[in-house]
């Protein structure tokens, strides 16, 4: 029910949107992936390119959606089979809550739902791995000239059945 509720709220955000200058912004973030299994000693560090779209409610909350893919692999040992994980794609809603310091630096809470698919090769088998969950981050947006911006994010996309994957991004932020 929460999750449907995230869902439902984060879309209503981004279709509610007015025209208003610089309420929507668009984003592009490189992210550092780490995926890692409760019954599994090593993780897996993977990268993957996150594209952002949101719209500002008003000036403390604004609604994102973002969709993410995989840029390659890495190998972990599962009961002595070599393992490559790598991120197929991520999806999700989220709601952004943003706390303005100045005109310049704005640290935000977010949280939402995050949809995802990995891929596993195991003696030349590939296993599909899916799941959503409940997400939560923080980060901060630091302006920089005429509606152009950096941002510095950590999220724990997924924590459920003992897998969890978060990660340390970095990208460029347009308003609009």
């Amino acid at each position: 029910m929460l999750k449907k509720s995230l869902a439902a709220l984060a879309i209503t955000a981004l279709l509610t949107g007015t025209a208003q200058a610089q309420r929507n912004y668009v984003g592009g973030n490189l992210a550092l992936l780490d995926y890692s299994e409760d019954t599994v000693s090593d993780d897996a560090s993977l990268t993957g390119l996150v594209g952002r779209f949101g719209v500002f409610i008003n000036r403390n909350l604004a609604g994102e959606v973002r969709f993410g893919v995989g840029l390659g692999h890495d190998t972990l040992t599962i009961n002595n089979l070599d393992a490559d994980i790598e991120l197929d794609y991520m999806f999700g809603g989220y709601l952004r809550g943003v706390f303005p310091i100045n005109k310049s630096i704005a640290p935000y809470i977010i949280g939402g739902i995050t949809h995802g698919e990995l891929t596993a090769s195991v003696a030349g088998a590939n296993y599909k791995l899916s799941d959503k969950d409940i997400s939560f981050g923080a980060g901060v947006d630091l302006a920089l000239l005429q509606g152009i911006g950096l941002n510095f994010e950590y999220m724990n996309y997924i924590s459920t059945g003992g897998v969890d994957i978060d990660a340390l991004t970095v990208g460029i932020t347009k308003k609009f």
